[in-house]
């Protein structure tokens, strides 16, 4: 069964059994997998999904003491060697990528069991179910050198009865946040601060002794790092959140232990198992104990994605075809044409039908260039595999574009053909995401051409890519 196929399935099934988690405790909960499943774990980065790429995530998350410990006579207190409550819950999420620098997510999470140890103390759901539904929209703003920024926005449904950390029948709460990330020396660093609005229902002080939560500001840092010999990246991060703003001391009640604050930490590994398949595993732990915040967590998770399933640039022809006035006049020494969007056979180095229609585009190029001296075919991989694999098939598959070439271009039987193949180690874009290793897989044919005389190019060397 595809990957595909099974996120629908498990869609399904929670949908069948969509019965809302009455509880008396904690507000859901503070980890919350990014839909479009880019950079970090939890946390944003500014990076979007490109159009039409789809990403479907699933992770599953075990947490203990997470649930609030009511003030009473007897038991013990919670801490991080007496556990008294396990709940285990999943976020089903689907990303899509709209525009450019656009994309938009929805999110399903979902309580699947709870243990109790010290009944009576805590808080405690009704039932297994549905605890809310999530939609957001990112759109970066700003992509620098060094530094991009990001907005995005959310709106969570809470679908939790009987909550006094809600109120009863509370309205949506919606976040604005500003993402923002750096690389330092091999390390992405994000930043994430925004502030979340509540709308509360009717409050259940009077009979839990807890008030509904205030609004809130936000606010998370993260870092990764790529392993590229294991196609694994290290994710740490840090979220938590703080109430903006004040009430009178007199009509706030707390009967539990947990602050109105939280923040908690998580360190784990992504590992990409494939092109477009990616696991995560981890933990975490708080660090102040507020709502939410559990004494100990430990995740795993997937993401699967594909496309783009719309938009796809099939060849020049899709966006501007080349002519006249595309080209310089007289052109650059060197002609440089990225090839993007090649499709060779499953596994293979054999050419699939589907690039012929790009590389007979650069074959009438070539041939509308005057006096060329020389063609250089550069094959690129990502890092997914070992480097002496992908070495060879890079090597393997620019020979087949250069026979390809060479075969349509007899009147350049004399021009030096020659294939190189790089592997993973000329990175265009990052390789800790699916959309940059498909960047990454690329084909560049630079084509040197004489220049004599009055014949000078306006520039050393001139690129298209598609």
């Amino acid at each position: 069964m595809s990957l595909l196929k099974l996120s629908f399935l498990i869609g399904s099934l929670l949908f069948a059994n969509f019965s809302r988690a009455n509880v008396l405790g904690t507000d859901a909960q503070n980890f919350n997998p990014t839909t479009n499943g880019l950079d970090f774990v939890t946390v944003h980065s500014s990076a979007t999904l490109d159009p039409g790429i789809v990403n479907i995530g699933f992770f599953l998350n075990y947490a203990v003491n997470s649930l609030p410990y009511v003030y009473g006579v007897g038991g013990s207190a919670q801490s991080r060697t007496r556990f008294s409550d396990r709940l285990l819950s999943s976020d089903l999420n689907f990303g899509l990528g709209i525009k450019d620098n656009w994309d938009v997510g929805v999110s399903f999470p979902y309580l699947w069991s709870q243990k109790i140890d010290d009944d009576g103390l805590l808080g405690r759901y009704g039932n297994t179910g549905a605890t809310g539904q999530r939609i957001n929209t990112k759109y970066r703003f700003y992509r620098g050198e060094e530094w991009s920024w990001a907005a995005i926005a959310s709106v969570d449904q809470s679908l939790i009865e009987n909550n006094p950390y809600t109120g009863e029948g509370p309205r949506p709460t919606y976040n604005l946040e500003f993402a923002s990330d750096v690389m330092v020396k091999n390390i992405l660093f994000g930043f994430n601060l925004g502030h979340r609005w509540r709308h509360p229902g009717t409050s259940l002080a009077a009979t839990y002794g807890i008030s509904p939560l205030p609004n809130q500001w936000i606010y998370s840092v993260a870092g990764s790092y790529l392993m590229p010999s294991l196609d694994t990246k290290v994710i740490w991060e840090l979220f938590g959140s703080y109430p903006s703003s004040k009430h009178e001391s007199a009509t706030i009640q707390n009967a539990s232990d947990r602050e109105r604050s939280s923040l908690e930490t998580l360190i784990g590994l992504k590992w990409d198992k494939t092109t477009n398949l990616a696991f995560h595993f981890g933990g975490g732990t708080e660090i102040y104990h507020g709502t939410g915040t559990p004494a100990w967590r430990i995740y795993s998770g997937v993401n699967y994605a594909f496309g783009p399933v719309w938009g796809q640039k099939s060849s020049l022809e899709a966006t501007a075809p080349p002519n006249e006035s595309t080209i310089e006049k007289p052109p650059a020494k060197v002609q440089n044409f990225t090839l993007t969007f090649l499709r060779f056979k499953f596994d293979s180095t054999e050419l699939d039908p589907s690039s012929y229609k790009n590389l007979d585009i650069v074959v009438k190029m070539i041939r509308e260039t005057p006096g060329v001296q020389k063609v250089v075919i550069e094959g690129h991989t990502d890092s997914v595999g070992s480097h002496a694999y992908n070495l060879t098939l890079s090597q393997k598959r620019a020979a087949a574009v250069k026979d390809y070439l060479k075969e349509r271009l007899p009147e350049l039987s004399k021009v030096d053909f020659k294939a190189e193949g790089y592997g993973p180690d000329r990175p265009i874009e990052s390789n800790a995401n699916y959309q940059g290793r498909a960047r990454n897989r690329r084909v560049v044919v630079r084509v040197t051409r004489k220049t004599m005389g009055a014949d000078r190019p306006d520039v050393e060397e001139s690129s298209i890519t598609f």
